[in-house]
Parts: C-alpha cells; sequence; structure tokens
C-alpha cells in the first residue's frame, strides 16, 4: 500500500484498530519509518511504513496481518475526539441526552468501555463545536 504521509498511515491504522477490537502500539515513529504492532504480548501482528527514495512516497515494506489476540473492550484507541466524531449527529440531536445512556451506546457499537469523564468530554467537545458554528452564523446575521 502507498500513503502520502505518516499521519495518514496513522490514521488508517487507527481506524482498522477500532474497527477490528484491537489495541495497536506504534512502537517505532522516526522521521523516515513508523512501525505499528498489536499491544497483545504474543500476537505477531506487525507493519511497517517507509519513505522510499524512488518514488518519493510512503510504502507499507513489511505486514503480518495474523492476529492470534482476542478483542478487547479495553481500547485506548476509543477515545473522546473520536467518540464526538461518531455520535455527533445523536448528541446535537438530544442535548440532554445522559451520560450513562452515551457509555452504554459506546460499549456497544465500538465495543469499549469507557469511563464518564471521557464520554463528558465527548459531549463537551460536540457541544462546543456546536456553539462555535451557529455563534458564526448570529455574527453574520447581526453584522453592523
Amino acid at each position: 500500500m502507498k500513503f502520502n504521509g505518516k499521519k495518514e498511515f496513522k490514521d488508517a491504522i487507527i481506524k482498522y484498530g477500532i474497527a477490528e477490537r484491537k489495541v495497536i502500539k506504534f512502537i517505532k515513529d522516526e522521521g523516515d519509518r513508523i512501525r505499528a504492532k498489536c499491544d497483545w504480548p504474543m500476537c505477531p501482528w506487525v507493519c511497517l511504513l517507509k519513505k522510499t527514495s524512488l518514488a518519493e512516497s510512503w510504502l507499507v515494506t513489511s505486514f503480518n496481518d495474523e492476529h492470534t489476540c482476542p478483542k478487547r473492550r479495553d481500547n485506548r484507541l476509543v477515545t473522546s475526539t473520536r467518540i464526538a466524531d461518531r455520535f455527533e449527529r445523536l448528541i446535537r440531536a438530544n442535548p440532554a441526552w445522559s451520560l450513562h445512556h452515551l457509555q452504554a451506546t459506546v460499549q456497544q457499537e465500538m465495543f469499549a468501555n469507557v469511563s464518564l469523564s471521557k464520554c463528558k468530554r465527548a459531549k463537551a467537545l460536540v457541544m462546543a463545536r456546536w456553539f462555535d458554528r451557529t455563534k458564526g452564523e448570529y455574527s453574520r446575521l447581526y453584522d453592523y
């Protein structure tokens, strides 16, 4: 596979880890290469991305797609920002939605145990984004 940069690769690996319900760590992040490895001690899954000098692009040079680990609920890849991105429409439609219900929804749909404080931060992020958007619209309406 070919990537435009390290950020694109990291985003793809994080999406893969959340979708597959695996905990993946970036154990090596240097200027010209980055290595992602499964967090489970004896799991052989690994992916290495290197910058090539010929094409001036980033290529996956080593990839072992075998997981021997179980699906995990303690996934550190599920952050408050990712929760806010995933459930933004639901939170905006139901601003009075309780944190316990949000926590249960995240647990069911993303297969991740998250704390109430992480849900609170996600809800606050959505509300802040929403407030910033509406604030901009109102300032244009009342601009003298």
